[in-house]
């Protein structure tokens, strides 16, 4: 839990709206890595992706969120997760 975590930080970030979670339907993942040709296989579901970091151009381009104090905890300590962040100005 956050009150359990057993440090935490506290930095100055920007919301940017257009980063958004990325939604596939059907992926083609990689079942094992040591035979090849590679046998893709397909799969539907619902799969949630972390987006691509936006570029620099994009993040100026971006209209950006005003600054707010955000607190990080450690990774497991918690039920979101977030594992990339785009730098910004």
């Amino acid at each position: 839990s956050v009150e359990g975590a057993p440090l935490s930080i506290k930095v100055l970030a920007r919301r940017v709206p257009e980063w958004k979670i990325k939604e596939r339907r059907v992926v083609h993942p990689v079942k094992n890595l040591y035979t090849r040709p590679w046998k893709r296989e397909t799969e539907k579901g619902r799969y949630l992706f972390t987006p691509r970091c936006p570029t620099e151009k994009e993040m100026k381009e971006a209209e950006l969120g005003d600054p707010e104090t955000i607190t990080l905890i450690p990774y497991g300590a918690s039920k979101v997760r977030v594992t990339v962040f785009p730098l910004c100005e």
